[in-house]
């Protein structure tokens, strides 16, 4: 047997090496030549990243050159719109928001600027504390140095550019108590030199009776202020302030927060009740004659108390009041309003419908949120609001299964009874007959939508309320759907009732 000749292996051989070797130096050239193509491209997308910002400042520069052009007039209303409502002047990071940041556009509009007192009459001195998304914890919005004067400058430098302007005042402290650095005192002594031309004026914080001592020099110089917000405070009211707000003649507004501890303590705050307008107070039950029985003229209520009171009250007649809101209603065993117009009931309707009825109003509004009563408590309420317009039904609370309870009762109701030539049948009991508003609001979203005898039923409530009268008769006008989902064919006959003529308002 002949040996096979190894002569053209070796040379395939040889051949395949040099191949490797001529395709790796390729590579190594491919490679730098990528690194520096690479480069060059970085490179050029700087070029660019700078191209576009110099295009972008040159744009505003030029925006703002052609609004040089507007008449004054027309700028400071552009001015007024655009500033933000809430611009804090002694927190440095955000002072740029305020209306200095229009004065460093142009001379133009510089000038413009400073010629508008109202631009200037917003003061609100923050000092919270603010949760820093970067470290996860409370860091101060004031920066740390105390040797910088420049946020004091800042509030007197405002104050003056808002010339006789009436102010707007909102003075925030942390209720756990705020850094030596803050010079609060001094903040307040400006505040209080230009009392006589507050109009608003929001506080909140700690009850510190050193740093609210400031405030008592304002007593007696409200001539001006109609509007006076407590909020975020985490105590009791503190003594200097308690006759601070006894004589302001034009304050008509008062709202004090559920977290101010007013058990025993609102009769002592001085405030002149007979002129209010509008109220949101949290007490207890025993006081409120005594607070409400001098507030003839209040048209807005707003009473929040989660306990009632243990003996009868005498009743209180409110002849001004046009809206109330209420979080539990044993108020209703002893007030009166003859005039009411809208009521808001949160959680309980206990004693609500006597309240209706003795009080001879012509509810037209009505909004129940989270009420954990039966749906027969709540028709009670209603049989009694035969003047009622508008209604809506919301819960954030609770889950589908004891919500829907409620709302199936109310649609039950509020289906009016047809006879075989599909009219309206004689029916003493229809409840709401002029209702022209009607929202299911808020129904929570859970992995059980409700089911498909809900939806039946609400759109034969729908469907006997539109299609079941005479065109003249009809009321409703417009009705909002909890935001959840249903199948086709109920689908299809809300299609119907909007085509109908039926507004249907899309989910909040």
């Amino acid at each position: 047997m002949n040996p096979i000749p190894n002569a053209p292996l070796r040379m395939q051989l040889s051949t395949l090496k040099a191949q490797i070797a001529s395709l790796r130096a390729r590579e190594v050239a491919l490679e730098k030549e990528e690194i520096s193509l690479i480069a060059a491209l970085s490179s050029i997308m700087a070029q660019r990243r700078d191209t576009k910002a110099a295009i972008a400042s040159l744009e505003r520069s030029l925006s703002s050159v052609s609004m040089n052009w507007l008449p004054r007039n027309v700028l400071r209303e552009i001015f007024r719109h655009t500033l933000l409502p809430h611009t804090r002047t002694v927190n440095r990071r955000k002072v740029s928001m305020a209306p200095w940041r229009l004065s460093h556009v142009s001379q133009y509009w510089r000038e413009t600027a400073r010629e508008d007192a109202h631009l200037w009459s917003h003061v609100v001195i923050d000092c919270r504390r603010q949760q820093d998304p970067a470290q996860g914890k409370d860091r101060w919005l004031i920066c740390k140095n105390p040797t910088i004067e420049y946020p004091r400058a800042a509030l007197e430098t405002q104050i003056l550019l808002s010339q006789n302007a009436p102010l707007s005042i909102e003075f925030y402290v942390d209720p756990q108590g705020a850094p030596d650095l803050y010079d609060l005192p001094g903040y307040l002594d400006i505040l209080v030199s230009q009392s006589r031309r507050w109009v608003k004026f929001t506080l909140g914080g700690r009850s510190d009776t050193s740093l609210w001592r400031g405030l008592v020099h304002a007593a007696g110089h409200l001539d001006q202020l109609r509007f006076l917000h407590v909020t975020e405070w985490n105590n009791k009211w503190p003594a200097p302030l308690v006759n601070l707000f006894a004589v302001a003649p034009q304050l008509r507004e008062v709202l004090l927060p559920h977290t101010l501890e007013l058990n025993h303590h609102l009769a002592r705050i001085n405030l002149p009740w007979h002129q209010l307008i509008r109220l949101q107070v949290c007490t207890q039950a025993a006081l409120a004659p005594e607070i409400l029985g001098e507030a003839d003229n209040l048209a807005d209520l707003t009473y929040h108390r989660l306990d009632g009171p243990t003996d009868r009250q005498d009743l209180t007649i409110l002849p001004s009041l046009r809206r109330l809101s209420l979080c539990d209603t044993w108020v209703g065993q002893y007030l009166s309003a003859p005039e009411l117009n809208r009521l808001e009931l949160t959680y309980h309707v206990e004693h609500i419908a006597s309240f209706v009825h003795y009080s001879r109003c012509h509810l037209q509004s009505l909004r129940l949120s989270s009420i954990s009563a039966g749906p027969a408590a709540v028709i009670a309420v209603l049989q009694q609001t035969p003047y009622l317009t508008h209604l809506q039904v919301a819960d954030h609370y609770r889950s589908y299964w004891e919500y829907t309870p409620l709302l199936e009762g109310l649609i039950t109701a509020f289906t009016i009874p047809t006879i075989a030539n599909g009219n309206a049948a004689p029916n003493n009991n229809n409840i709401c007959m002029k209702l022209r508003e009607l929202e299911f609001s808020s129904l929570p979203r859970e992995s059980a939508y409700p089911g498909r005898e809900f939806w039946e039923l609400l759109c034969t409530m729908l469907e006997s309320r539109w299609f079941g009268v005479p065109t003249a008769g009809r009321a409703l006008r417009c009705f909002r759907k909890p935001s959840v989902e249903h199948d086709k064919a109920i689908q299809k006959r809300f299609e119907a009732l909007a085509n109908a003529g039926l507004e249907l308002l899309e989910p909040e």
